[in-house]
């Protein structure tokens, strides 16, 4: 995911120059568990830090191509992470 490339939204699929390059991206990516909420804090924070301010959820589900379910739930997501429960 990008901060600011549309292109880059963590859904393409990766290009590696040959056997050993294809190799050691696919050890990097195993080793990571790939988590959707993820991916949507990502557009999430892409459509408030670029572009006009967004001021409603309509507008931010229209910017990042989110339903509000996957906003709400990228949002929690996010936020455990940020202030862990103890």
């Amino acid at each position: 995911m990008h901060p600011s490339h549309d292109w880059f939204d963590g859904l393409r699929l990766i290009t590696a120059c040959n056997d050993d390059h294809f190799e050691i991206l696919q050890q990097m990516y195993r080793s990571r568990p790939f988590v959707e909420e993820e991916l949507w804090v990502a557009k999430i924070t892409r459509v408030l830090t670029t572009g006009p301010p967004v001021l409603t959820l309509v507008q931010l589900a229209c910017r990042t191509g989110l339903h509000e379910a996957q906003i709400r739930s990228a949002i929690a997501w996010h936020n455990e992470r940020r202030h862990p429960t103890t």
